[in-house]
């Protein structure tokens, strides 16, 4: 018993802080003016020019372990009259004054057999002979791209379109983030310097978000 409870008391502390090490930071949003926060607390609404864009912490790719901060991205028009989006850029400053900017990544999930058997019969309805063979078969093979959208997307009335903004930010080696979402507006067109073209004005809205991070 004596023996046990040593085993105990020395594997628990352990235990324990191989769980602290693993465990992922948590984001959490910080008070701002423009902003509100979701009821459970997780997701940071900024509301702008007939856009409502929801961010919060999503999860990162497979395999890019702690070197990768994801945010998930929804992008809600609640309006009546269809809205068109276009995303600029999306920046993210940490605590330390490290500036980051998003970057394109590609999800892809490994292909994975499932070994099965057929049977190959030869020969007459009233002998033969047979034998069988493995038959390889895909049980999982998909390539998912997740990036929010960066070209002009047309949103239809209360409808909304997901993605994810991907950072390489290491978000445990900081206290809080702030994303700076800049989004373009057309504002007119006009004739361009030769004929049958047009110049276009865009102006620019900014939405602006905050996370603690939770440790």
């Amino acid at each position: 018993m004596n023996r046990q409870k040593f085993l105990t008391v020395l594997i628990l502390p352990i235990l324990c802080f191989m769980g602290q090490g693993c465990a992922t930071p948590r984001l959490k949003p910080a008070p701002l003016p423009e902003a509100r926060t979701s009821g459970d607390g997780s997701v940071q609404v900024v509301e702008k020019e007939g856009i409502v864009l929801e961010i919060s912490q999503g999860r990162n790719p497979s395999g890019s372990g702690s070197e990768l901060v994801t945010f998930d991205v929804i992008a809600h028009n609640p309006g009546p009259q269809e809205v068109e989006l276009l995303i600029d850029r999306a920046v993210l400053t940490d605590g330390m004054g490290n500036q980051y900017q998003s970057m394109v990544v590609h999800e892809v999930r490994v292909r994975t057999y499932a070994w099965s058997t057929g049977s190959i019969f030869y020969g007459r309805p009233w002998g033969g002979f047979g034998t069988t063979v493995p038959i390889t078969i895909p049980e999982n093979a998909s390539y998912t791209d997740r990036n929010f959208p960066t070209t002009p997307v047309s949103i239809l009335p209360r409808s909304q379109i997901r993605g994810c903004f991907f950072f390489p930010c290491r978000i445990g080696n900081t206290t809080y983030v702030r994303l700076l979402v800049t989004r373009l507006i057309k504002e007119k067109d006009e004739p361009g310097s030769s004929p049958d073209t047009l110049r276009v004005t865009y102006r620019k809205v900014n939405y602006q978000f905050e996370f603690d991070v939770v440790k």
